[in-house]
């Protein structure tokens, strides 16, 4: 039986991520312990003074609110549909081999998520859609994201090409493949 040799390098490693970890996860306890805590202090705890549900019922029986919390849902909801919809769809289109043009739009939305236009031009562009102080606006904007769909095409194409070409032959549509 061979032993495994400790590498100073594997603790260096453990030790970063371990930091990265907690740096990461300290804000995350610290607000979920103040949304427990009765009494309002400044400073980190590690467990709440005065243990109650206060914040939580404000936020359902206070209409004021309760609107905005339902917003949040609602445009966190609605924007994760629309993007893997966009996505999925854009990226299922660019890896049909047979496409005419495929080329030219994968290269045209490389050169966009490279080359962005910038606040001004996207504010006018929402503008001209009519997407200016609408719920929409902040669900699409953030929906039409060609990194997303960038690797929802790498996982596409790491999907066998006999596979879609038996469901091909089972019968099944491009939206049913």
């Amino acid at each position: 039986m061979m032993k495994k040799k400790v590498k100073i390098f594997d603790i260096v490693l453990i030790v970063i991520f371990t930091v990265f970890s907690l740096v990461m996860i300290i804000p995350v306890y610290k607000v979920l312990v103040d949304s427990f805590d009765l009494k309002t202090a400044y400073g980190m705890k590690l467990f709440p003074e005065q243990f109650g549900f206060a914040g939580y019922k404000s936020i359902f029986t206070n209409p004021t609110m309760l609107r905005p919390f339902l917003i949040s849902c609602y445009t966190t909801v609605m924007g994760t549909i629309m993007g893997l919809l966009i996505s999925v769809l854009g990226a299922y289109v660019l890896i049909q081999w047979k496409m005419p043009g495929r080329a030219f739009i994968a290269n045209v939305l490389l050169f966009t998520m490279i080359f962005n236009g910038g606040m001004i031009p996207t504010y006018l562009v929402m503008k001209d859609f009519h997407l200016t102080n609408n719920l929409w606006g902040v669900i699409l904007l953030p929906a039409i994201n060609v990194y997303n769909l960038v690797l929802m095409k790498n996982f596409f194409e790491g999907i066998p090409v006999s596979l879609m070409e038996s469901a091909e032959i089972d019968g099944c549509s491009h939206f049913k493949i």
